[in-house]
């Protein structure tokens, strides 16, 4: 099993996914760069923690020095290891927004671009001096890109390579499908003015059947977010209100004695109000995650949009349950 994933799970593998995630991303760095940078910051994070919880226990294992540096060197590897994960985990996850964002920002513009371009072509302009002249300064990353593959067209390249490589660094399936039709339009010498209007107008329905999906399926957005955000906070509320009452009432009941069947008994409550408020936390914030993720994915198609949401949600729920708690906790107070 583990020679399994270790040949699924590479060092090789690992730096060509970070590769094409810093491409995507379009940060300009190396991949040893930010994975030297995660493992200094990951030590710095380790050797902080350490410091603050092993160092108050030396002179508990000062009398056994063997115990004191085997334990020591045994939590600064596994908290390392945690560290790196985590760290990993934020690292990727942040690498997945930023090439999400850019791939809508250039959705979007699409087929503004792609009318524009086909309206040159129409004048009498080659699809390369085309694509050039309609490029504007409100396209923002497409224009960017668009005035890359111009150059190396230029220069000699072929303009089918360098729309290539110009899709390899988004992550967007639209575009993908937009260009590679393009190009196989320029290889068989067909009408690229019509073929790029209806490219544009495909763009346009596709974006719009997505809007309205969105919108047709608004009823199970409001659902989920009523439910994880007010409806589980305030009955986790009211849970803690009642186990916090009863906890009260039992210690003042008196003793019961005989053996009769319809005899009631209480006994202690064997989890505290704070272990009960953890547990809630614990739970609203796991709730929130899935949530977050799944209304993103109902509304507009990609799970990667929730990971914005989620911050969001375990915040309001968390809060949420804390006013409900307080209020709550005040008002049967009153009554006991």
């Amino acid at each position: 099993m583990i020679e399994e994933i270790g040949k699924f799970v590479t060092p090789k593998k690992l730096e060509k996914s970070l590769k094409q995630k810093l491409i995507v991303s379009g940060i300009k760095m190396k991949p040893e760069e930010v994975t030297g940078s995660a493992f200094s910051l990951s030590i710095f994070v380790s050797l902080i923690i350490f410091f603050l919880q092993i160092f108050p226990l030396r002179d508990q294992y000062a009398a056994n020095g063997a115990m004191l540096v085997i334990l020591s060197l045994v939590f600064f590897l596994i908290l390392l290891l945690i560290t790196l994960v985590v760290l990993g985990v934020v690292i990727f996850t942040f690498f997945n927004l930023r090439g999400y964002s850019r791939a809508k920002q250039i959705e979007e513009v699409l087929p503004d671009f792609l009318q524009l371009t086909a309206a040159n072509i129409r004048s009498g302009m080659m699809i390369d001096k085309a694509m050039w002249l309609a490029v504007r300064p409100r396209f923002g990353i497409l224009a960017e890109g668009i005035e890359i593959v111009a150059k190396k067209t230029l220069s000699g390249h072929e303009i089918s390579d360098a729309l290539n490589e110009f899709v390899a660094k988004y992550d967007s399936l639209l575009l993908q499908r937009s260009m590679h039709l393009m190009i196989e339009g320029m290889e068989s010498g067909g009408k690229m003015a019509e073929l790029l209007n209806k490219i544009s107008w495909n763009v346009r329905e596709t974006q719009l059947m997505r809007k309205e999906m969105a919108a047709s399926v608004m009823t199970y957005v409001i659902f989920i977010s009523f439910t994880v955000l007010l409806a589980a906070p305030f009955l986790y509320g009211l849970s803690y209100t009642l186990l916090t009452v009863i906890g009260q009432i039992i210690p003042s009941l008196p003793e019961q004695s005989g053996t009769s069947a319809m005899m009631i008994s209480f006994s202690e409550i064997s989890i505290s109000p704070d272990e009960f408020s953890i547990f809630v936390m614990v739970s609203l914030a796991i709730t929130s995650l899935f949530s977050a993720i799944i209304v993103s994915t109902i509304q507009k198609g990609s799970a990667k949009a929730g990971i914005k949401l989620i911050p969001a949600f375990i915040v309001v729920s968390v809060v949420l349950f804390i006013i409900f708690r307080t209020v709550l906790s005040s008002v049967f107070s009153g009554f006991f």
